[in-house]
């Protein structure tokens, strides 16, 4: 169980999920459910352009 408590953790998220790991988010709220995924969105565009986060 990873608890995701900023950016970097969601890019380390990420990374896990691009291996193939399962990865659970845990949050306090919605609200920060919802900024962890807009984190992990960010990452991966960041992916997409080759740059790492």
């Amino acid at each position: 169980m990873q608890h995701v408590k900023n950016t970097r953790q969601a890019a380390e998220a990420y990374a896990w999920l691009q291996q193939g790991r399962t990865v659970r988010i845990r949050a306090i709220n919605c609200r920060d459910l919802v900024r962890h995924a807009q984190a992990l969105a960010r990452v991966e565009q960041y992916a997409k352009l080759g740059r790492a986060a």
